[in-house]
């Protein structure tokens, strides 16, 4: 707007425009006003129908109207679209332009364009319905090497979600919505939406490491102990190793001892920050081969959720004999123990007292939670097959959502529990539990009630046995096959857990089939951590998921004698089909230099290689030369790749060495191809 304004008086003078508006214009009392026109510039004629006034009212009026000019191109062509059939009738504002198609980056990916998750999301959103729109219309690619997406259609005809996985390696992935992908009503096809790209990187699950198979004694000093860590100088338990005492397992047998209000028992755990799922298997029997459950009241072992506490150095200092009963809170000597700190909650299989459950044939299945020294238990034997020892448990954390689960041999999965506990921090330790004896606790008067501090102090510090005095009856060894700890499904909420029906609220029976939780808990995310894959683990079980194969790198699920882990490494072959078998190519040429001998293999694009070895996400490849056989100490050399070969698959690529053929003195020369993982220590 070009005003000068001039004199004193309400006066606009207007240069060079045809067109000009004034606010703010004050007018004086009364039922009329006079504006005065003055044209300046005689070629340029001014009638009153040219001119228009509005009050404040009118321009109140006018103010949606003008929020019509910040709308963005595709708001104005959804307002424009509602108008039309609201008006009943066509308007001629000439041909309607193409549906518009957006897609949106995944919320994980907003701000940062990248993500780490093994699923990538994008959103697709049409600004008005449309029809024919189909997963055939979408272009998915990028140096990721994304391998299979699904379309999910959650608002009809406009709102799209596309879930991308099965990327093989670290790169990028984009979409694109094709040309003429849908229509609207009017026949009107859709143009090339622009390109949404997302850099990926493999999710590595930072809690798988922490897994346990219990197949090597030297992983036992990768746990920790409570006794230990708070100092109380007293190992209730009786005998713990993994695989002395039972191959394959972690032997835990205590002493008498539990966990009740301020009475601690053993926990040989692993420390957990944020949300998990932790699953046991654990075989809880009598001692000495003795058939049934435990005699002694309430031995129970499986899995616990513990808050750390504080206590460092509970034991007395001065010390004490084992045995001694020392007075609390204390006054000859000092310990940092504090009595009603205890937070935990536990799922276990076992026995309570015999009137509990007479039947000695009858397993019960126990949880629990104690909230700063208050415990309240829950047992039952509802669903507990009877006479068998072993169960699985399950611990799943949602923030403060701790839902728990159990299953019986190879059957269905149960949801027990459930607790809500918003005091429990964000780091936890996690791990099992064994208690036996509770009879004897209180024959020995070391739990005098709730406020029982000096009874459970004199409980926590000491072996209770009979070589310091007590008389017990401990009736429980326990073996756990292994622990498997995972992060949950990205996809799982805290509401999606308290949702869940619980056997424990005495409808009978609660299973997980058929909740909508068994694509993200149970028997999904009872996994075995595969430590040889390193950073190839997602990679690898993509592969097999997306072909329907089992996950275990030993398998050969189509018995053509190559396990998952070489037809995984060897190209991609798919370990369903037995006609689909990893290739070693041997062919042999000769040039002006000789006669050669050529080992061709397929490998996973982007290792690293060092001569003849080649490593690659937990897969080492490596070719050997040998002149007679018994020895391997022949290093071959890189060479082209045959023209014979076959086109590798998406993700892989040839690689070739050679030797030279005869071998000078033994007229023979041999090549050897090795495929082996790369072993990862634990943590």
């Amino acid at each position: 707007m070009n005003l000068l304004p001039s004199g004193n008086y309400p006066y606009y003078r207007l240069i060079g425009w045809f067109t000009v508006r004034i606010e703010g214009v004050e007018l004086n009392a009364g039922e009329s006003n006079t504006i005065e026109v003055v044209n300046q510039q005689p070629y340029i004629t001014i009638g009153l129908d040219e001119i228009t006034v509005s009050t404040a009212d009118h321009l109140a009026q006018a103010q949606p109207h003008r929020q019509v000019l910040g709308l963005s191109e595709m708001e104005r062509a959804n307002l424009l679209a509602f108008l039309r059939e609201l008006d009943g009738s066509p308007v001629d504002n000439g041909p309607l332009p193409p549906p518009v198609v957006t897609v949106s980056l995944p919320p994980e990916a907003q701000g940062s364009g990248s993500s780490s998750h093994a699923r990538l999301r994008f959103i697709v959103e049409f600004n008005r319905p449309i029809t024919g729109f189909a997963a055939d219309d979408l272009t998915i690619s990028g140096s990721a090497l994304p391998q299979a997406f699904q379309l999910i259609e959650f608002n009809p005809g406009q709102s799209y979600r596309v879930d991308v996985t099965g990327m093989l390696q670290t790169g990028q992935v984009s979409l694109q919505v094709q040309a003429a992908a849908a229509a609207d009503g009017n026949g009107i096809f859709t143009a090339t939406s622009p390109v949404a790209v997302v850099a990926w990187s493999p999710f590595i699950d930072d809690l798988a490491p922490l897994s346990d198979e219990f197949e090597s004694p030297a992983t036992l000093s990768n746990w920790s102990r409570v006794n230990e860590v708070e100092g109380w100088n007293a190992d209730q338990l009786a005998q713990w190793d993994i695989g002395t005492s039972s191959p394959g397992n972690m032997r835990m047998m205590p002493h008498t001892s539990t966990y009740y209000m301020n009475l601690r028992a053993p926990l040989v755990y692993k420390e957990i920050t944020g949300d998990f799922v932790a699953t046991v298997r654990v075989d809880v029997r009598r001692r000495n081969g003795q058939p049934g459950r435990p005699v002694s009241a309430y031995s129970f072992g499986g899995l616990m959720v513990r808050a750390p506490q504080v206590t460092m150095a509970a034991a007395p200092n001065p010390g004490a004999p084992a045995g001694t009963r020392l007075n609390w809170p204390p006054d000859t000597y000092s310990s940092d123990w504090e009595p009603n700190n205890e937070d935990n909650l536990l799922i276990s299989l076992g026995s309570p007292f015999s009137w509990q459950n007479p039947d000695a044939s009858q397993w019960t299945i126990m949880a629990a939670q104690t909230d700063n020294g208050y415990t309240v238990n829950y047992w039952s034997p509802t669903g507990v097959p009877s006479g068998e020892s072993i169960v699985t448990l399950q611990i799943v954390r949602i923030g403060s959502t701790f839902l728990l689960l159990r299953r019986h041999g190879n059957g269905e999965w149960i949801v027990e529990q459930r607790y809500v506990r918003a005091d429990m921090p964000a780091t936890l330790q996690v791990g099992m539990m064994s208690v036996t004896d509770y009879e004897s606790i209180l024959n020995n008067n070391l739990f005098s009630g709730q406020n029982g501090w000096e009874t459970a102090y004199h409980h926590n510090r000491n072996i209770i046995n009979a070589a310091n005095g007590f008389t017990v009856n401990p009736d429980l060894v326990m073996d756990v096959d292994y622990f498997r700890v995972s992060r949950p499904a990205e996809d799982l909420t805290a509401a999606m857990l308290q949702s869940a029906s619980l056997t424990s609220a005495g409808a009978g029976v609660q299973y997980l089939s058929g909740t909508g939780l068994a694509q993200f808990i149970g028997m999904t995310a009872d996994q075995p951590y595969l430590t040889h894959l390193a950073g190839g683990a997602m990679a690898f079980k993509n592969f097999t998921t997306n072909l329907g194969a089992a996950s275990d790198p030993l398998a050969d699920p189509d018995g053509d004698g190559q396990t998952n882990f070489a037809e995984w490494a060897l190209g991609g072959t798919n370990p369903t089909d037995a006609n689909d078998t990893p290739a070693i190519v041997y062919t042999t040429y000769t040039d002006e230099d000789g006669s050669w001998l050529v080992l061709s293999h397929a490998r996973l694009i982007g290792g690293v290689a060092n001569a003849s070895i080649y490593e690659n996400a937990g897969a080492v490849y490596e070719v050997l030369g040998s002149g007679d056989l018994s020895g391997w100490a022949m290093e071959p050399e890189a060479t082209t790749n045959p023209a014979s070969l076959s086109a590798p698959a998406v993700g892989y690529e040839w690689m070739s060495f050679r030797m030279p053929l005869p071998q000078s003195g033994t007229g023979q020369g041999f090549l050897r191809f090795r495929l082996t993982d790369a072993p990862v220590p634990m943590p």
